[in-house]
């Protein structure tokens, strides 16, 4: 008796026996390439999603750079401004503590003038009081 399956005889063309399945996809197939094309739309998606943002982000630093140099710049002018008024005011801060000693001297002197003048005053009332009245 022959054990072996039918078609494996000796003399048979190779791949006679094989079972062939015609050009139809399976379930797995199916799944597998739909797989691979999400993969493919999600990588040349993202990628543009990438690159816009990118794009977007340069955009904004190089604003952002010409921004902060006008900004400097702006800066460094009030800077100079702020200087020079500084120095005014320091100018009219030694003038004001001049003019400070300059009245505090003239207080002393005027104190001195109301005490001679209280003086006379009262030498005036003594005198006064000495001459007989009519």
């Amino acid at each position: 008796m022959n054990l072996r399956p039918p078609g494996y005889e000796p003399g048979e063309l190779p791949g006679c026996s094989t079972p062939r399945r015609g050009r139809q996809y399976t379930s797995v197939d199916a799944f597998f390439w739909a797989a691979l094309g999400f993969l493919v739309v999600s990588i040349v998606g993202g990628t543009g999603f990438v690159g816009a943002r990118g794009y977007r982000t340069w955009k904004a630093c190089v604003s952002l750079a010409l921004v902060g140099a006008a900004g400097a710049d702006m800066l460094t002018a009030k800077s100079a401004t702020t200087t020079s008024k500084v120095e005014r005011v320091s100018a009219g801060a030694d003038e004001l503590l001049q003019a400070l000693a300059s009245l505090e001297r003239s207080q002393a002197r005027g104190r001195v003038l109301i005490g001679a003048i209280e003086e006379m005053r009262d030498v005036i009332r003594a005198v006064v009081s000495l001459v007989p009245k009519k």
